[in-house]
Formats: structure tokens, C-alpha cells, sequence
């Protein structure tokens, strides 16, 4: 996320306000492109509602990933694009997802919040129980360990990349385009008992 210069953003903020779409696009695609967040999500939201722009869900869906890794309302409105398969072929499960991970990890502000779980709540009754059941159990999982030096443990945890005949299962989140989004490794369980003689 790159730190913006603010005269810019009000200059973007004046011009929407008095109706100057072209000068507004402009400049939320410079900062955008510099690396700020917020006016790549501003972009994606001028094609998603065509706000002096021609309405385009995939370039709409093009700004949202841009502003992926550092802003909660892309995944938000990424997931509002794959529940109504506006731009990308609908998939409710990742739109569900979308929502859910905002809600439980209490990510954005709390317009963020609100807007995500209203989308949660339309998703929850829509979605058959299966799907809720494996969308809420892969939110509760907890990471164990980020990241493991010693890669001997690799192997005995069943966390071996499975693309390299490991036993581990891998399961990714990916756009239209193949990229990926989000992926993790599951391994197993392991047993083990401390030197007070205590499972866990």
C-alpha cells in the first residue's frame, strides 16, 4: 500500500462532487497505478456502477484485485460480482467466502462491516447447508504455524506440497484468470503428549 498524496485524492473527491468523471477517473487510475488502495477500489467502483464510464463488471473486477491484499471493501465487492456473476462466471461459494472472511476477521471499517454482513446474511439463506457448513469450518480455522524452518516436519505433518508428491491438500482461491488469490496446505493432526503427560 503506497502512502497518497491528499491534494490528489481531494482533487479526485472535487471532481466527483461537481460531476467531472473524466478528471475523477484519471486521477484515482494515477494513484491506483502508484500503488494506492483506496482509488483502485474508486476505479472499480466508477465501471461497477458506471459512474461516467460505460458499466464494465470486469474492469470493475480488474480495479477490485488491485486493490486486493490491503482493502476489505474489494473483497466485498469481488464477492457481490461472483454472487450475481457479473463479469466472472457466478460462483456463490467464493462470494460466500468473500463475505464471511471480511465478517469473522472484522476486516474494514465498520461501513465495511455492515455492507458484508448484509451480503453474509442474503448468502446464509440462500446457500445450501453443506456449503455454509464447509465455508464457516474453513473460517474457523486456526493457523498452527506460519511457516516451518525445519522441513522434516514437512513430511511428518502431511504438509508436503502435493504438486511435488506430498500428501498434503491444497486449496486455492483463483480468479478468472488462474491467478491465485489465496491458497493453504492442510496437513493432520498430530497427537503428542508434553512431559506432564498431557495430550493435545
Amino acid at each position: 500500500m503506497t502512502t497518497t498524496d491528499p491534494s490528489l485524492v481531494q482533487d479526485a473527491l472535487s471532481a466527483m462532487d461537481r460531476g467531472d468523471f473524466d478528471t475523477a477517473y484519471a486521477v484515482w487510475v494515477k494513484l491506483a497505478e502508484a500503488g494506492d488502495d483506496k482509488a483502485a477500489l474508486q476505479a472499480g467502483l466508477m465501471h461497477h456502477a458506471g459512474q461516467g464510464r460505460p458499466v464494465d463488471h470486469q474492469e470493475a473486477y480488474t480495479w477490485y484485485l488491485k486493490a486486493f491484499d490491503h482493502n476489505a471493501d474489494a473483497w466485498n465487492n469481488l464477492g457481490v460480482l461472483y454472487r450475481d456473476g457479473l463479469g466472472v462466471k457466478q460462483n456463490r461459494q467464493i462470494a460466500f467466502l468473500l463475505f464471511l472472511t471480511i465478517h469473522m476477521g472484522s476486516h474494514g471499517d465498520e461501513g465495511t462491516q455492515l455492507r458484508a454482513n448484509r451480503n453474509l446474511r442474503r448468502e446464509i439463506a440462500e446457500l445450501p447447508e453443506q456449503v455454509r457448513q464447509t465455508a464457516v469450518g474453513m473460517a474457523e480455522l486456526e493457523l498452527v504455524e506460519p511457516k516451518t524452518a525445519n522441513t522434516e516436519f514437512l513430511d511428518a505433518l502431511d504438509l508436503s506440497d502435493p504438486a511435488k508428491k506430498g500428501r498434503a491438500i491444497k486449496i486455492a482461491l483463483l480468479d478468472k484468470n488462474g491467478k491465485v488469490l489465496a491458497q493453504a496446505l492442510f496437513g493432520k493432526t498430530v497427537k503428542t503428549t508434553d512431559t506432564l503427560g498431557r495430550s493435545g
